[in-house]
């Protein structure tokens, strides 16, 4: 008991002392990604974090309202290569099917009127978007990775071809990404497609600023993407811009552990992934001329064997 209570007390002294060093290098560098993640995975049961004086210092995930891009691009940069085996495979993601799912009972299929207490979901709509009336689909795949999701809306929309023609644009803050999703292509009829029309480098924000026009996406869509986000409110607002009227943006959130709900209903999770609630959600949906039309709870992923709760979130730009 003596050994296992001493090997305790260094494990604490051990924690202790790595806080102690993620916070002044964020003191030294208040933007760097790497410390304000690790910082993150440290915040005690009660939230909060103290250093080796004993006293109280700021959570990181109070005041963290987005993570450096540099970081976030050199992490996927490094994951890129085995990005779909470690995803897919071991830790079973399924937020890009989520997002197809949605997109296809929003346009493919007639939904019925449910209320929260009857499923999962909530709909405010019966019938959540009519199809656009344009002979093509201008679909936008925000953070579009290796293609997991520009594949599955692919398929989706190759099974529907005698309503719609689709164009997918994916763009991703990554060079390897980018490199491998211009590669990714599905069989139709026969023959090689490549899912994307064309790929782009850069952040989504910068990507929607400098490359969409007003009011001409039909679709918006983002699966694992908003998480390393945080504070959504310039995208929403950039994505209701490049909506059309009646156009949906689809994309998937993490939830808030019940122990940590508390603050502004988005933080920095010990995942080094943001959360968000729906509160959130529906507030930067309203501020930017959206509205929810659904919200569907599910599984997104595993991670260490426990499973990663979220929501896939369809928000309407009214026509």
């Amino acid at each position: 008991n003596k050994s296992l209570q001493k090997n305790e007390g260094m494990f604490d002294q051990n924690i202790q002392l790595a806080r102690d060093y993620f916070h002044k290098a964020l003191e030294a560098q208040p933007h760097d990604g790497h410390a304000t993640v690790q910082l993150a995975s440290l915040i005690d049961e009660n939230n909060s974090i103290t250093n080796t004086d004993g006293l109280e210092v700021t959570s990181t995930t109070d005041t963290t309202r987005s993570l450096d891009p540099t970081y976030v691009e050199a992490l996927f940069d490094g994951y890129a290569s085995r990005f779909e085996d470690e995803l897919v495979n071991k830790l079973q993601y399924v937020g890009h099917q989520m997002v197809s799912n949605a997109l296809q009972q929003v346009w493919f299929t007639q939904n019925d009127e449910k209320t929260d207490n009857q499923h999962p979901s909530h709909t405010t709509n019966s019938c959540l978007s009519d199809m656009p009336d344009s002979k093509e689909l201008f679909v936008v795949d925000l953070g579009c990775g290796t293609g997991l999701l520009g594949e599955s809306l692919r398929k989706l929309f190759a099974k529907h071809q005698s309503k719609k023609d689709c164009r997918i644009y994916g763009v991703d803050l990554s060079s390897r990404m980018v490199d491998l999703a211009k590669l990714r292509t599905i069989q139709d009829h026969g023959r090689n497609q490549n899912v994307y029309t064309e790929v782009a480098q850069a952040s989504a924000v910068d990507y929607l600023k400098g490359e969409i026009s007003d009011g001409c996406t039909d679709a918006i869509v983002a699966s694992d993407v908003f998480i390393y986000v945080g504070d959504l409110k310039e995208l929403l607002q950039e994505c209701s811009r490049t909506l059309v009227g009646g156009g949906i943006l689809v994309f998937t959130i993490e939830a808030i552990p019940l122990s940590l709900k508390q603050g502004n209903g988005m933080r920095l999770l010990a995942s080094g992934r943001f959360g968000h609630d729906k509160q959130y959600i529906q507030e930067a949906a309203i501020s930017s001329g959206l509205e929810l039309v659904r919200w569907e709870l599910g599984v997104l992923r595993q991670q260490r064997g426990v499973d990663v709760p979220g929501a896939v979130v369809t928000l309407r730009k009214p026509v």
